[in-house]
């Protein structure tokens, strides 16, 4: 009696400490090397102007650097910002880059709108870098009816930078999120990682 006592106990202890496992192990954000690198991004001071194009990217801070005299202008020098952004252009960024894109967290960048400055979600951020890094003939990408055609995020894919100002924002997210992870798990992403073939 005594011994089936103690191993009804020791069962219980067993599941729960697995249940407490699997609980903690929903939660968790997938990690890896580079995921304080993807959150470092948040600290990039850039401003995404409301034009119909958000002009600007974290790309264009690195081809301003880069390739700045094919312009005309001096190239600028590089920064802390540049080089995190170069170093997370990589394959291996690629899932954490997926992971955060329904990262809600306010960052330094802003959305440009006349006098307002709205605040740019992280998952906005690492958007912008997965964008930038897919070729044309990305699945991401779809032609409008306007002639000539233009290349567009195709819708489920994206959200404007100002994606917090909406009440359903963390939902829209977490659809990109899942519409990405979706495509990158049926193998059917690609991805330009040298600067020189980034989007601008």
């Amino acid at each position: 009696m005594v011994w089936t006592k103690i191993h009804i106990a020791f069962c219980l202890i067993v599941a729960l400490a697995n249940a407490s496992c699997c609980l903690e192990g929903q939660d968790m954000r997938r990690t890896g090397p580079l995921d304080s690198d993807v959150v470092a991004l948040g600290g990039i001071s850039l401003d995404y102007v409301h034009d119909g194009a958000d002009d600007n990217s974290l790309a264009q801070l690195v081809n301003n650097v880069q390739k700045g005299w094919l312009l005309g202008f001096p190239p600028k020098p590089e920064t802390p910002s540049t080089m995190l952004i170069e170093k997370l252009a990589c394959r291996e960024a690629i899932p954490l880059l997926i992971e955060h894109l329904d990262d809600t967290r306010p960052t330094r960048a802003r959305r440009i709108d006349g006098d307002r400055r709205i605040v740019v979600p992280l998952g906005y951020l690492c958007l912008d870098l997965l964008v930038s890094m897919s070729p044309d003939h990305s699945l991401i990408y779809a032609y409008t009816d306007k002639q000539p055609p233009e290349l567009v995020v195709r819708e489920g894919f994206g959200f404007p930078p100002d994606v917090l100002a909406r009440p359903d924002a963390a939902q829209i997210m977490s659809r990109t999120k899942q519409a990405w992870a979706r495509l990158q798990a049926d193998g059917e992403l690609r991805f330009h990682y040298g600067y020189g073939y980034w989007r601008q």
